[in-house]
């Protein structure tokens, strides 16, 4: 489950609190803080390179310097540990480069600091990224969406795949069911005739399964599709499996690594699914919905004044939506966006 989490360049894409919450949620599991922590130490540990499953980039340098122990030699061991100190205690001066206050609170002489600051330099930012294949690959989308006017509403419809096409070669089948065929010979091809049916079966019944949830998606989600990101609904898979009459593992099953193309652009199909909030007006809200109106309120601030994390909060608490400013910074975080210190433009 940890695992799932980690994002192309090697870090977490959740916090514990959500993998937990999320995963509860979608298939019913009995997960405690402790066991998936231990279960993130684990992963931390073992799985290479150094750095990987981190929450933040401060305890991804962390873990590479650690897996440096024993690899330096004793002329570097306290440079390692001053690395580790910067890290560890100053990171927030060390990315703003208030190297003068990092002498003073650490005791480390600026010289050390800015020694430590070069060895620095071999570590990976995004460790995941020495595993991933850097080329921009085509997104290719398992599910088309169009907007019917006359009807009035969104029809999906899977996109041409090969594998909609298989079957099974008739010169087999007749191979099968020919008497003047040798005995093993047609026990042989009636065994596999067989498989290959079942599998063509089997491809096809995964398909329906995806445009029913698909049709499920279109029906629950219609303001998403109508209005923009901004409107997404909480939709849990457990719901859709209880519509559907399925197993919550085959609604995860159906919509792993697929792509929707629809009016507003193309999306992954698990950006539909999520938990939320009832908002001051009674509307649902999903978390993604919620992390699209924090990029905006951003978007349209001042950029020589830009809003604390507390002020997003008091912002989207005047929209109706409350949440604390600790999760404002997690959604932040999330999206990519930095700090009000980091996005502030000094005017010249």
């Amino acid at each position: 489950m940890i695992i799932e989490y980690v994002r192309d360049d090697g870090l977490l894409d959740a916090d514990l609190e959500t993998i937990q919450e999320q995963k509860v949620a979608s298939g019913g599991y009995e997960l405690t803080q402790d066991l998936l922590q231990e279960a993130l130490e684990r992963v931390q540990a073992e799985l290479e390179p150094p750095g990987i499953a981190a929450r933040n980039i401060a305890e991804s340098l962390l873990l590479q310097v650690d897996a440096m122990d024993g690899l330096v030699d004793e002329d570097e061991t306290r440079l390692r540990a001053d690395t580790a100190k910067l890290i560890s205690e100053h990171f927030e001066d060390l990315l703003e480069n208030r190297l003068p206050q990092i002498e003073k609170k650490s005791g480390i002489d600026i010289d050390r600091i800015q020694a430590a600051k070069a060895w620095m330099h071999r570590l990976e930012l995004a460790p995941g990224r020495l595993l991933v294949d850097e080329r921009v690959r085509p997104i290719i989308p398992d599910v088309r969406v169009d907007f019917d006017s006359e009807r009035d509403l969104y029809v999906a419809a899977l996109s041409d795949d090969p594998l909609l096409h298989l079957r099974v070669s008739p010169s087999y089948t007749q191979m099968a069911k020919d008497s003047t065929t040798d005995v093993q010979t047609r026990e042989f091809v009636e065994k596999n005739v067989r498989n290959a049916s079942w599998l063509i079966d089997a491809i096809g019944q995964r398909k329906n399964t995806l445009l029913r949830v698909v049709n499920v998606v279109l029906m629950r989600q219609r303001d998403f599709f109508d209005h923009g990101p901004q409107h997404l609904k909480p939709l849990p898979m457990v719901d859709v499996a209880e519509q559907l009459g399925i197993h919550v593992a085959t609604v995860s099953r159906a919509v792993a690594d697929k792509w929707m193309e629809t009016p507003r652009g193309y999306f992954p199909l698990r950006r539909f699914f999520s938990g939320g909030l009832e908002t001051a007006s009674g509307k649902d809200m999903s978390w993604e919905a919620i992390k699209e109106m924090v990029r905006e309120i951003v978007a349209a601030e001042d950029s020589t004044k830009p809003h604390s994390d507390q002020k997003i909060a008091d912002l989207l608490g005047d929209r109706g939506v409350t949440i604390a400013r600790r999760t404002v910074v997690k959604y932040r975080e999330q999206l990519g966006i930095p700090s009000a210190r980091r996005r502030k433009i000094h005017a010249g």
